[in-house]
């Protein structure tokens, strides 16, 4: 058995931030080179720290980077310690272990993949990188009004290219009402741009019309800011350059022009380190984790089960979907069986299972890592607790438990604290189930109804594939 569950590996706060996440969740955490972040003293204290890059490596079964997980081939360190050449952590990491990281450079996952060391890049899944754009755009306009003494509130405002991070950065800007532009080659962008009621600039008039602009915000890694622009920005100008590698920009004659340019990399991590690492600790923890989600018919629920099903998926769980016969034969006021079907697929990427005997191949090839009942009706909660075995959920959830692996239940019944009070106590009492938190949803006109906190759903999964059940499991609505 290892020492610790979890070694990050320098990085910024992003990587950070996620060592007292970790540690709340229960996990035994390594660090090795990562910045200094505050965090309340009891949680601190359950967190290491070493100077040794192979204890770090030998000692957790995962390993987390920053992003970048390396610079000129050394791993990044934010913290300013000497270089260290990736080629030392191929050499000491380990079959079988996992490393996660950003922008991984391709030769060190293919050794990786050789190697069966499981190599997942943070940048190459597409939610995140949204939110890490998110976290760049509200970054990139902090700096802009720190280094200027104006409003953007009406200001002529540029955002030179319209891809994850210029889409992001101009609706920003236009939600604190600057006036803005947005500057192309790309014709596809341009129109889009201008069907969302921005302006539009090619850039090859770049060069004209760049006087104009107070605020200047390049998203384009190719050398777009030349000496030629640069000469006619205006004086009392502020550029600020977020392309990777200064290469947006002729620094050399931004430089001799006395232009106000700044190069602003690794935005998330110094301004949105916190909220960064929630999301990449769920990635860590959920990803590649095969999660059965079996739906029963609390069809008033189903909205919100979708949005958590979709944050699941966002999550880098592989969802393997599983309907009740009501769930896919009923059709109520809140939509039809066929709506359903095609809402799991659209999500899951997957046909669902739809009968006891398509249920049943779980047990024997224990392919899950955990099974969650969203939303589990009295009818279903009360036939589990008693053993009975007629449909594919209650299937799917009895030939997944004989494996001893983690069934997850987000209650959703008129009768919680009626008829089905006695069947819920015998499931909180039964080994390897675990409840979404819930509570009274409505006490005034339906006082035994009980309906769980859909939104808890991936933390209370994380913590039940560690056998653990999330607290408070008791939580109010009001």
């Amino acid at each position: 058995m290892t020492k610790y569950d979890i070694a990050i590996l320098g990085g910024d706060r992003r990587t950070a931030c996620m060592a007292p996440i970790f540690v709340e969740k229960g996990y035994r955490v390594i660090c090795f080179r990562t910045v200094p972040v505050s965090c309340a003293p009891s949680i601190k204290s359950k967190i290491s720290f070493t100077d040794s890059l192979r204890e770090a490596l030998d000692a957790a079964p995962v390993l987390i980077g920053g992003i970048p997980f390396a610079k000129s081939d050394c791993l990044y360190c934010e913290s300013g310690a000497p270089d260290l050449n990736l080629s030392e952590i191929q050499r000491s990491i380990h079959k079988h272990q996992k490393i996660f990281a950003g922008v991984i450079p391709e030769t060190f996952r293919r050794t990786c993949e050789e190697r069966e060391i499981g190599c997942y890049d943070f940048m190459r899944d597409e939610p995140i990188t949204l939110f890490n754009a998110v976290s760049t755009a509200e970054g990139a306009i902090l700096e802009a009004l720190l280094h200027k003494d104006t409003n953007l509130h009406q200001s002529n405002t540029l955002v030179l290219g319209y891809g994850r991070c210029g889409k992001i950065l101009a609706d920003r800007l236009n939600g604190l009402h600057a006036c803005v532009t947005v500057g192309s080659n790309d014709a596809n962008e341009l129109a889009l741009a201008c069907a969302l009621g921005f302006e539009t600039l090619h850039l090859s008039n770049l060069w004209r019309k760049i006087c104009c602009f107070e605020y200047i915000f390049n998203t384009i890694p190719a050398p777009v800011l030349n000496r030629r622009c640069l000469e006619k920005v205006s004086s009392n100008a502020v550029l600020i350059d977020i392309a990777s590698n200064k290469s947006g920009a002729d620094y050399e004659a931004a430089a001799k022009l006395n232009v106000n340019i700044y190069f602003c990399p690794g935005l998330p991590g110094k301004y949105a380190g916190e909220s960064c690492a929630k999301y990449l600790t769920d990635y860590v923890i959920i990803k590649g984790k095969k999660i059965g989600i079996a739906l029963t018919g609390s069809f008033c629920t189903f909205e919100k089960m979708f949005t958590e099903l979709q944050k699941l998926k966002d999550a880098g769980a592989d969802i393997y979907p599983i309907l009740s016969d009501a769930s896919q034969t009923i059709e109520s006021r809140f939509g039809t069986p066929d709506a359903y079907v095609t809402k799991v697929k659209e999500i899951t990427g997957k046909d669902p299972i739809v009968s006891i005997p398509g249920a049943e191949p779980i047990g024997p090839k224990a392919y899950l890592d955990a099974l969650a009942i969203l939303p589990c009706t009295g009818n279903t909660a009360a036939k589990l607790a008693n053993g009975i075995t007629d449909t594919p959920v209650l299937m799917a959830a009895k030939a997944h438990m004989r494996n001893n692996k983690p069934l997850v239940i987000s209650i959703s019944t008129n009768d919680g604290l009626g008829m089905n009070l006695k069947n819920i106590g015998l499931l909180c009492n039964s080994k390897n189930i675990y409840f979404v938190p819930f509570g009274q949803d409505n006490y005034k006109t339906k006082p035994n109804s009980l309906v769980a906190h859909v939104e808890l759903l991936i933390p209370t999964l994380e913590m039940a594939l560690e056998h653990r059940q999330y607290q408070p499991i008791l939580k109010d609505y009001f």
